[in-house]
């Protein structure tokens, strides 16, 4: 679908109509629902803010950085797909963030008190870091 729109050839305006079609029609092809429209809408932005915005400012950002970055926006578009209403995508970000007890992960536990998800934080990060290649290196 890029390509038959003019993909790259054109100037940056129609770039940016390009992508923005395409992931809008991305959303829609996953499904009728709102979510699925603003899931793909979410990832042209994404994709848009990268290429146009940020290129120059993401080059000199440390790979580790980038990735973790990366992380973050794809898990926050995996919530957007994956809630069935908007109100549903603003309740399990912010149980995502707060970091509270009763949060995210915290009926892992049995017991809203046991555990906070900043704990569960901390693995899933270094579990999510290219450290195979690393270790390899050494």
């Amino acid at each position: 679908m890029y390509i038959p729109l003019g993909g790259n050839r054109c100037g940056v305006p129609r770039q940016i109509l390009n992508m923005s079609i395409v992931w809008l029609l991305t959303g829609l092809w996953h499904g009728a629902s709102w979510n699925f429209v603003i899931w793909g809408a979410y990832y042209g932005f994404l994709l848009i803010l990268e290429k146009h915005v940020f290129a120059c400012l993401l080059e000199r950002i440390p790979g580790f950085l980038r990735h973790c970055i990366t992380l973050l926006l794809v898990v926050v578009g995996w919530v957007i797909f994956r809630a069935e209403t908007m109100g549903r995508v603003f309740s399990m970000l912010g149980s995502m963030f707060t970091f509270s007890p009763g949060g995210s992960g915290a009926w892992m536990a049995g017991n809203a008190d046991a555990i906070s998800p900043l704990w569960m934080l901390i693995p899933g990060i270094i579990g999510c870091l290219p450290l195979k290649e690393k270790i390899e290196q050494l």
